[in-house]
């Protein structure tokens, strides 16, 4: 909280971020995404997102895009939250949305990355998962030559499921959720017990707790 903020309009937006460490992280992520760098923007570039830090304005990135595009993209993975989930033993997973330029090479830049931060599940944001709407193939060779699983919620109805799980012939997690909403109405016990019978009862490998 507090980290980053946005102001300015749609044709130029400004990101404020903390500190200098923030910006080099964001700027990797959206750089590894295939986001447009302009090194002296001008009108013709339009609409495009300054990206920078009080304590470091020597490090200003601008890249050629709206904000609304941007939100799709993520921040990458603080390493002081992955440190917090290992020291609960919990297990991290990342949440990525299927972003605007997903290709072979940016799938694959994002993917890995997530590797050597020590992720080893991935489970989609938002309505799409990786690679919907013709990259399903290349979303399943990044997934596969980066050693990073996909998990496969049930019920959860995300377009491009059946796709890309055709196209890891079954190399996935089958992971059960329970929503945020529904969470919220049940008791510890009512939760477990749910977890439970989706491991007893469909073989679910993967149980993606919001606590």
């Amino acid at each position: 909280k507090g980290l980053a903020s946005i102001s300015g309009t749609e044709r130029l937006t400004t990101v404020r971020l903390a500190d200098p460490a923030l910006v080099e992280r964001v700027a990797r992520e959206w750089n590894d995404r295939g986001m447009t760098v302009v090194a002296e923007p001008t009108p013709r570039d339009a609409p495009y997102v300054l990206l920078w830090c009080p304590q470091a304005p020597g490090r200003t990135v601008v890249y050629r895009g709206a904000i609304a595009a941007l939100r799709q993209l993520g921040v990458g993975l603080p390493k002081r939250a992955l440190a917090d989930v290992a020291a609960a033993r919990l297990e991290p997973v990342a949440r990525i949305s299927n972003f605007p330029r997903a290709s072979e090479g940016t799938l694959q830049a994002v993917l890995s990355s997530l590797a050597q931060s020590g992720i080893r599940l991935v489970i989609c944001t938002g309505t799409e998962v990786l690679g919907y709407q013709g990259q399903h193939k290349e979303a399943a060779q990044a997934f596969e030559s980066s050693g990073v699983f996909y998990g496969s919620v049930e019920f959860g109805k995300q377009k491009g499921d059946d796709r890309l799980a055709a196209a890891l012939k079954g190399h996935l997690v089958r992971v059960h959720s329970i929503s945020e909403g529904e969470m919220g109405t049940m008791s510890e016990g009512e939760a477990i017990e749910r977890f439970t019978r989706a491991a007893r009862e469909r073989n679910i490998r993967f149980c993606y707790v919001r606590l």
